[in-house]
């Protein structure tokens, strides 16, 4: 079976970039990369293991989240689901052993932005 099968969800992917205002102050700026992505985003039940973000922050809840190969999802984008948001913190392509072809994208993702 197809993964694309189960991506049952469409999400926004949404991409940050650093700028400065007239007070030169930092500010972060969300954009848009695709609307209406087809995706699914489960629940991760506490599991000790996985708990630790990439820098070392303690997260409180944990997804994982599943895209069609082609989409263009890193860590740090923002997905957006029906006004919920998630904050990938890992992304990984994953390649079917049948074929060596890229069959979908898993990243870890948070509810909490660092």
């Amino acid at each position: 079976m197809s993964i694309n099968k189960l991506l049952k969800m469409t999400c926004n992917i949404e991409r940050a970039t650093l700028t400065t205002d007239v007070y030169r102050n930092t500010v972060l700026t969300w954009a848009v990369l695709k609307s209406n992505a087809k995706c699914f985003v489960n629940y991760i039940q506490e599991a000790a293991n996985i708990k630790m973000g990439i820098s070392g922050e303690k997260l409180t809840d944990l997804y994982k989240g599943f895209f069609a190969a082609d989409e263009d999802i890193k860590p740090k984008d923002k997905i957006s689901i029906s006004g919920t948001y998630f904050y990938v913190r890992s992304s990984n392509i994953m390649v079917n052993a049948r074929n060596g072809k890229n069959s979908h994208i898993e990243c870890l993702l948070s509810s909490e932005e660092t």
